[in-house]
């Protein structure tokens, strides 16, 4: 699912504090839209403010939420994501050498290790062949409708 139509970014990472990056636009995509405000997944945002110092780490708390959302509403017991999976949405930074890979991996088990901190009914386990996530207990409770717009 495509999350935006249209982007306009004016940001440098050479100079981060630039003011210009705050005239930045990103227009969500219909589908997106639809599929956050009709189908909420909960998020703790006080995990999200704890996280704060480290992206990466504020990600994957969200994406982990998601994926253990998912199942539940799915109703499948576990998901197996590849770590070249996982290193596409999460690594980009990483060169695609086996070396690129294992730094990923290092660097996401660490960060994903701060997340369980917070998390720790996730079910989560670091294989050889990628990250396993059961279909935990959800972090906070789901108040809104169990579908799933468009996955």
């Amino acid at each position: 699912m495509a999350i935006a139509d249209e982007a306009f970014f004016f940001w440098d990472p050479e100079r981060p504090d630039d003011q210009r990056r705050w005239k930045s636009t990103l227009k969500l995509s219909g589908a997106f839209f639809r599929n956050i405000t009709e189908s909420p997944v909960p998020i703790d945002m006080r995990v999200l403010h704890a996280l704060s110092q480290s992206p990466l780490a504020m990600d994957i708390y969200s994406w982990l939420v998601y994926r253990i959302f998912v199942l539940r509403v799915t109703r499948h017991p576990s998901t197996l994501i590849p770590w070249q999976a996982l290193k596409r949405q999460f690594g980009a930074d990483y060169s695609d050498t086996p070396r690129g890979l294992l730094d990923f991996k290092k660097r996401f088990l660490q960060r994903l290790e701060e997340t369980l901190l917070f998390y720790p009914e996730a079910d989560v386990t670091a294989e050889k062949q990628g990250l396993l996530v059961a279909a935990s207990r959800l972090h906070i409770r789901h108040t809104g409708g169990a579908r799933l717009s468009s996955l």
